[in-house]
């Protein structure tokens, strides 16, 4: 037999959720820093006029930049 129920959502938890991916989707595309995964665009010590990184003291492959490094020090983080 074939479930023909299918879940939904209340209508705060949906307006929440929908809300929630459009604010996601916004901050991608407008802001430059943001982005989900760890690299050197938002790592503290990355100068990106300059394409240097400041705790190794040289210029990091591209491949690091896209994917970033062990040593990666989020931007957004508080330290308290």
């Amino acid at each position: 037999m074939i479930n023909r129920f299918k879940p939904t959502l209340r209508a705060t938890e949906k307006v929440d959720l929908e809300g929630s991916i459009a604010n996601l989707i916004r901050r991608l595309i407008t802001d430059p820093k943001f982005f989900p995964y760890r690299n050197c665009l938002n790592c503290q010590h990355f100068t990106e006029g300059l394409e240097y990184c400041n705790m190794w003291k040289a210029k990091p492959p591209a491949k690091v930049i896209a994917f970033g490094c062990s040593e990666h020090d989020d931007l957004e983080v508080i330290p308290f």
